[in-house]
């Protein structure tokens, strides 16, 4: 059976490798099985009837898919509180950790079939029990540098503080639908987020439009933005 190793389309008959994780497509006469391997392990397997009509691909997502989806928010807890200055801006970098998901697409519409977390999943309360949300939950570190790494995501973020005082900054929540995955190969890249500090406790945070570098794939949206939804307010503290 071929194998291919990276992101991308998984073809009938074939292998992807992810990270390290497999995902086999075998195809039969009225029932194809879509197999997700560890080593020699068999950790998940999937019916698939009329494959035909659908195509299937192994790609990056946002981090909020397992052990099952309830939640639309990532929160990045930052393992360095960043001063930020009045009026003053920066462009930082760190790396996301990802789901790997299993997707059918058939006509544009995209069904999640099978997903993994890269790392440990964790998730946790933004703000009070009574009125806060639930969010996934990665310790992070800012880089000033574009950083290199395989399968997880790298991701722009915009800090602006357009107060006329100094804040500490120790977390940023960030709506999964407001980012877009983008893959090639072993790499992943996800558009920019602007966090602007309006106030010493909250903060705005809005996707960047934004073009991928040349080659990239744009992975399908998998997490759902309710109606009209351009932005974030951070009200719970920053």
């Amino acid at each position: 059976m071929m194998e291919a190793v990276g992101y991308g389309l998984l073809e009938p008959g074939s292998r992807r490798r992810v990270a390290h994780y497999v995902y086999e497509y075998i195809v039969g006469r009225n029932l194809s099985i879509v197999r997700r391997l560890c080593g020699e392990e068999v950790e998940a397997s999937i019916n698939v009837v009329d494959a035909a009509k659908a195509r299937l691909y192994v790609v990056p997502a946002p981090p909020i898919l397992t052990p099952q989806k309830f939640t639309n928010y990532i929160m990045l807890r930052l393992s360095k509180p960043l001063a930020v200055f009045p009026k003053t801006s920066r462009s930082l970098y760190t790396v996301l950790r990802v789901n790997v998901a299993l997707v059918a697409d058939s006509g544009g519409q995209s069904i999640v079939l099978d997903a993994i977390p890269l790392g440990r999943q964790r998730y946790a309360l933004y703000g009070q029990p009574d009125r806060g949300l639930i969010a996934a939950y990665q310790f992070v570190r800012l880089l000033d540098y574009v950083p290199a790494c395989d399968w997880q995501a790298v991701l722009n973020i915009r800090v602006v503080n357009s107060i006329g005082s100094p804040v500490k900054l120790e977390r940023i929540v960030i709506p999964a639908y407001m980012i877009r995955f983008y893959y090639r190969g072993s790499k992943v890249v996800t558009s920019p987020v602007k966090v602007t500090i309006v106030s010493r406790d909250v903060a705005q945070v809005e996707g960047v439009k934004w073009q991928p570098p040349k080659g990239y794939v744009e992975a399908p949206k998998l997490a759902t933005a309710p109606s009209l939804a351009t932005r974030f307010l951070m009200e719970y503290g920053l």
